[in-house]
């Protein structure tokens, strides 16, 4: 996972008012402890492999035995990586953008403005490895985006509420008086507690913003086959 630039230090990279270009912010893959069963299957299949195979006396069962390991070979681990390697997620200063399909690619995408709500959820196993998943709700009543084993989900949420009041301040929303309750810069609400599992809501729309644009038409959402 790696963070881009998007400007000069200290400040917005350009006035609030100006039209700014996207820029990515950064990409990433899901955790790559998603890859910990097709590594464990890689050692069981290459341990069993090269036991069977020339252990029986009949030719026919040495090849049966080849091809079943090739087979599992192909579902359990060649499938998952590539998977994984084709399922990528792009923030950028306006959208968030996920890739995804082997055979068939698809993207889906929401633009920042049409957030209403960013909160995470990290299960036991999650937080050793500092991974988590985070839910996008989106506003018109469209459904939800999910962001899977996101890796670095803390500072990743913390990145999008970020994004998120900057898009909203430049388009006169979210002023520093809306810190309490989950409001403007300090509007970080929920707590990162103790148990198998955590959820915490990090952004709420404030109501000006509600107010002025009830269905989120001042972005969009799109998802579309590649």
């Amino acid at each position: 996972m790696s963070f881009l630039s998007s400007g000069p230090a200290g400040g917005y990279p350009y006035p609030p008012q100006q039209e700014t270009p996207e820029q990515i912010v950064t990409r990433f893959r899901a955790h790559g402890r998603k890859l910990a069963l097709p590594v464990i299957a890689l050692l069981l299949l290459a341990g069993l492999g090269g036991y069977f195979i020339g252990f029986f006396e009949q030719l026919w069962l040495n090849i049966l035995i080849a091809v079943l390991v090739a087979v599992a070979l192909i579902f359990a681990v060649i499938m998952p990586l590539l998977s994984w390697l084709a399922t990528r997620t792009t923030i950028t200063t306006k959208r968030v953008i996920v890739r995804s399909g082997l055979m068939t690619r698809s993207r889906s995408e929401v633009a920042l403005t049409r957030l209403r709500t960013i909160s995470s959820h990290r299960s036991l196993g999650q937080r050793l490895v500092g991974a988590g998943d985070i839910e996008l709700t989106v506003a018109g009543g469209e459904p939800a985006l999910y962001l899977l084993d996101v890796p670095a989900a803390k500072e990743t949420a913390e990145l999008l509420q970020f994004l998120l009041e900057r898009c909203y301040s430049a388009n006169g929303y979210g002023a520093a008086g809306y810190g309490t309750g989950g409001y403007g810069p300090a509007g970080y609400s929920g707590d990162y507690g103790s148990g198998p599992a955590r959820h915490t809501g990090f952004y709420t729309q404030p109501p000006q913003a509600q107010q002025a644009d009830p269905q989120g038409r001042g972005g969009f959402t799109a998802r579309r086959r590649m």
